[in-house]
């Protein structure tokens, strides 16, 4: 039983992204699965109205907060 289910969670997969973010963000990794649905990815989120955007900037991840 995963931990999500034995709390009674629920989760809207239609508005849930995954951001990555550090000197990995752009190495391949497996699929985010949340309640049997693959999470896209995205590099830019808006969380309580703040956008955090994430860009390449040569070969460093800026991470910019507006």
């Amino acid at each position: 039983m995963s931990e999500i289910t034995a709390l009674d969670l629920y989760f809207n997969v239609s508005k849930s992204v995954v951001m990555r973010v550090g000197p990995r963000w752009n190495k391949p990794c497996v699929a985010f699965d949340l309640g049997g649905s693959v999470l896209k990815f995205t590099d830019s989120i808006k969380y309580l109205g703040t956008v955090y955007i994430l860009k390449l900037a040569g070969s460093l991840c800026v991470l910019t907060i507006t």
